[in-house]
């Protein structure tokens, strides 16, 4: 399986890198890509990361999963997980309170988030081409 994948979350222009490996590989791709050392941080079953670029002064969102093939349970969860973090990010950052008034958005965007990120795991193909990454140069 490829190992970085990349969905944007809109209406927002939010970029979200979902990457598959080992926690080192991930950790040494977000450093030599991002700029940004994940310190001694470790999760076993995931990790969500809002990370700032200072490349281009952007945000983002980075979503790490362990070689779990996502056929199984455990990384259908994982992912479902991380992504509700990357959402509470995403409209946190917009200004939307996660709120039991605005339970709504946060439903319908990490729904969104989840159908994206499904399609861009079984063959990188989101809405009928290839999603590159919003800094193609930066990819390995």
């Amino acid at each position: 399986m490829k190992h970085v994948h990349w969905i944007t979350a809109e209406p927002y222009a939010w970029p979200i890198l979902i990457y598959i490996g080992s926690w080192a590989q991930y950790r040494a791709y977000v450093r030599r890509t991002r700029g940004v050392d994940l310190g001694d941080m470790h999760a076993n079953g995931g990790s969500h990361s809002g990370l700032y670029n200072p490349r281009n002064g952007d945000n983002m969102s980075a979503v790490w999963l362990p070689e779990t093939p996502l056929g199984t349970m455990n990384g259908v969860r994982s992912l479902s997980h991380e992504l509700l973090h990357a959402a509470l990010c995403i409209l946190n950052h917009v200004g939307v309170a996660a709120d039991y008034d605005h339970q709504e958005a946060l439903c319908y965007l990490h729904e969104s988030l989840n159908r994206m990120a499904h399609r861009a795991l079984n063959g990188n193909r989101v809405h009928g081409h290839t999603h590159r990454s919003p800094d193609h140069q930066l990819r390995p």
